[in-house]
């Protein structure tokens, strides 16, 4: 739970906290009653207000970048 607690903390700053503390704990509740099949079946009904909400904008420069970092450690050259 920590870890999806920093998780919600890192991703979603702009969430208030209590919304953020609300969402951390459904997901302590979820895991304890082990009903996840139930939320996931949930979000693919209602998918687009999610998405909605986590909307996130794709820099293709940003992943050549990173990819370009990210191969260093790989020994994998790419070309940008």
């Amino acid at each position: 739970m920590v870890s999806f607690a920093i998780f919600q903390h890192r991703v979603f700053k702009d969430f208030s906290t209590l919304k953020q503390l609300s969402y951390i704990l459904l997901f302590a509740i979820f895991n304890y009653f082990q009903i996840w099949d139930i939320v996931m079946i949930f979000l693919y009904l209602f998918v687009k207000e999610f998405t909605d909400v986590v909307k996130r904008k794709f820099s293709f420069v940003a992943y050549m970048k990173f990819k370009s970092y990210a191969s260093k450690f790989q020994g994998i050259s790419i070309q940008i």
